[in-house]
């Protein structure tokens, strides 16, 4: 699930200076005169996409807020319940992106629940995994450290129940991106021996999935770990 970290510095105007944005809101201005409810939900998340892709997170909750308000999860089929909480998942995304971190954490607890009574453990991995990245922003590093370590071993569980190739390499991304949270973490406060271990077992996993550039990171990480001095001194 990768975020857009470094565009909260763009401008609206940017919108308009790319091809492929430039086709999509033409897309929206097809649908925007539509008055049914799929319509007008391929309609909020076209923008919300579009301002997430973008940097401009406040228009990006309005957006996904608008859509998640045609949903009513009571008497919805399991699909539909999935949907609506992966769109829940965007949503806190965006209220952490927007610094809005007590909101995000508290809609991530509740998509917690949401993937828990669907059974799906790649979701809650995920959302427990946002946790810890929020928790690891407000400088509560107990809690940071918990729900990153929970959020591996629930991609664990997922890796081996998986039946498919694709949910299997998927599950096991999960665990890479865990374990190297875990280790960065650990990093920052001086753990040293499980932190380097745990980033020794993410640039194993990243390895084996064929993601060079995620090894090279932890690599790099690894090396400044080298020289106690240099270690003293960040």
């Amino acid at each position: 699930m990768g975020e857009k970290l470094d565009t909260t510095g763009r401008q609206t105007s940017s919108l308009f200076q790319d091809e492929t944005i430039a086709k999509r809101l033409a897309r929206l201005l097809e649908v925007i005169q539509a008055s049914d409810s799929e319509s007008l939900i391929e309609n909020a998340l076209v923008r919300a996409q579009i301002y997430e892709e973008n940097g401009l997170w406040d228009a990006a909750i309005e957006a996904y807020q608008e859509a998640l308000s045609f949903f009513d999860p009571k008497g919805s089929s399991a699909g539909e319940i999935l949907y609506y909480t992966n769109l829940r998942f965007r949503l806190a995304l965006c209220l952490k992106q927007a610094g809005r971190w007590s909101e995000a954490l508290k809609l991530q607890e509740e998509n917690v629940a949401g993937y828990k009574k669907l059974g799906n453990l790649y979701g809650k991995a995920s959302a427990y995994l946002e946790m810890g990245h929020i928790y690891q922003m407000m400088n509560i590093y107990d809690l940071a450290l918990l729900y990153c370590g929970e959020a591996y071993y629930l991609y664990q569980q997922a890796a081996e129940e998986a039946t498919a190739e694709a949910a299997r390499r998927l599950a096991q991304q999960g665990m890479a991106n865990a374990k190297e949270a875990l280790g960065n973490l650990e990093f920052q406060l001086k753990v040293l021996p499980k932190a380097l271990t745990d980033l020794e077992e993410a640039q194993k996993l990243y390895t084996a999935l064929g993601i060079p550039g995620k090894v090279a990171i932890i690599r790099q990480t690894l090396r400044s770990a080298e020289t106690p001095q240099e270690v003293l001194d960040g």
